[in-house]
């Protein structure tokens, strides 16, 4: 929806692009916005098995989908896993990204996040019933289990993946990039992004009061003042 210059919306790994319902009018009195499930999540085919590098997969299928549009410039913004992939995606693509937004965004994994992952990943029926319903509400009822279950057992990419870290992938990037994160994130201190922060040669870090993992959802205001500035005037 909107006009204006391309902005992909890339949701988290939990969710679908329904998370981005709160934002997305405000951000197309801006810009031409593209929201989407990524596949195995909402709407899009069903995973039988994640299968390889889940961000390698969100990259190419961005890859595929800006082809598809023929843009050939582009911003992103990106929420934790989807932050990533935007991430790599500019990194691969410089000329074609303007500038990026990478909301609560992972960027390597330790024994503290790896202690949150496997602590968050519960059975499906004993996770709280406000994530029940969300899941429920994102992916559908008859796919909210078998989705959390596949992406409960899976360690091949992101922060699951205990290997994981890109500091060395983004010390590459040379467009302009908004880091935003809550003060109360549960998985990433706020000390966690310092180190992309310092790589990258044109970047910024905004740092929202009370707010936790979702920015975007619980301090809607305060991110949307950051986020759009940002797109429209730069760091």
């Amino acid at each position: 929806m909107g006009d204006g210059e391309p902005l992909f919306l890339l949701h988290n790994g939990f969710y679908s692009q329904t998370t981005w319902d709160s934002v997305i009018s405000s951000l197309a009195e801006h810009f031409f916005v593209i929201s989407y499930d990524r596949y195995g999540y909402g709407h899009s085919t069903h995973w039988g098995d994640i299968g390889g590098d889940i961000v390698e997969v969100g990259v190419t299928e961005l890859e595929r989908l800006v082809e598809h549009f023929g843009f050939d410039h582009i911003n992103l913004l990106g929420h934790c896993l989807g932050g990533a992939v935007a991430l790599l995606y500019t990194q691969r693509h410089p000329e074609c990204v303007g500038r990026v937004v990478a909301e609560s965004v992972g960027y390597y994994s330790d024994d503290d996040i790896q202690f949150k992952s496997d602590w968050t990943f519960q059975p499906y029926n004993i996770i709280p019933p406000e994530l029940q319903q969300t899941l429920e509400t994102m992916h559908g009822f008859d796919y909210a289990k078998v989705f959390w279950d596949t992406i409960r057992h899976y360690k091949g990419g992101y922060i699951m993946n205990p290997d994981y870290n890109i500091l060395s992938q983004v010390r590459k990037i040379k467009n302009e990039v908004l880091l935003i994160m809550g003060d109360r994130d549960f998985y990433f201190d706020v000390a966690h992004p310092l180190p992309a922060l310092g790589k990258m040669k044109h970047a910024a870090l905004s740092v929202i009061p009370n707010a936790g993992h979702d920015v975007h959802i619980e301090q809607t205001r305060d991110f949307l003042y950051y986020v759009e500035r940002f797109l429209m005037s730069g760091i």
